[in-house]
């Protein structure tokens, strides 16, 4: 396929900027408002303040970004336009509760977070962020992990 016609076929390119916010580039036409654009107000704990963000994903129903806060400890959803819609968990081991969160992936129903620092992964609720299970413990058994990214 040539070149100029492969970049329909991506939706979104996203990546981490060095000053801790968060930007994306798309392929022209796809966002009616800018070719980039960045998300973030930079290192902080305010809505759109990040620490170490670590990944990202679209929740396909709506087209926000669900961000991991990893030293915020933390989840942030972020508008396509960049406003805040959310902030979720804090530092903690318990349910809803995060200690350096990696990675996320994101479908309509369910939100999963690589929790690292507590061994685990946990399942999110896509419309609300409630927290619908929890799996993982330290170690090297089964259903144990060892640092989940």
């Amino acid at each position: 396929m040539p070149a100029d016609r492969r970049r329909w076929h991506t939706l979104c390119l996203l990546r981490l900027l060095p000053h801790m916010s968060v930007g994306w580039a798309a392929p022209a036409g796809w966002l009616k408002y800018a070719k980039q654009r960045e998300i973030g107000l930079g290192y902080g704990k305010a809505p759109l303040q990040f620490n170490h963000p670590s990944a990202i994903s679209t929740l396909p129903s709506t087209g926000d970004l669900v961000i991991t806060d990893s030293w915020n400890h933390r989840l942030q959803v972020v508008s396509p336009r960049g406003t805040s819609r959310l902030a979720c968990g804090k530092f903690g081991v318990g349910k809803g509760q995060f200690w350096q969160p990696a990675s996320v992936v994101a479908n309509e129903k369910s939100v999963f977070i690589a929790d690292t620092q507590n061994h685990r992964i946990q399942k999110l609720r896509a419309d609300n962020f409630s927290t619908l299970r929890s799996v993982g413990s330290f170690g090297d058994g089964r259903g144990q992990m060892n640092m989940p990214k």
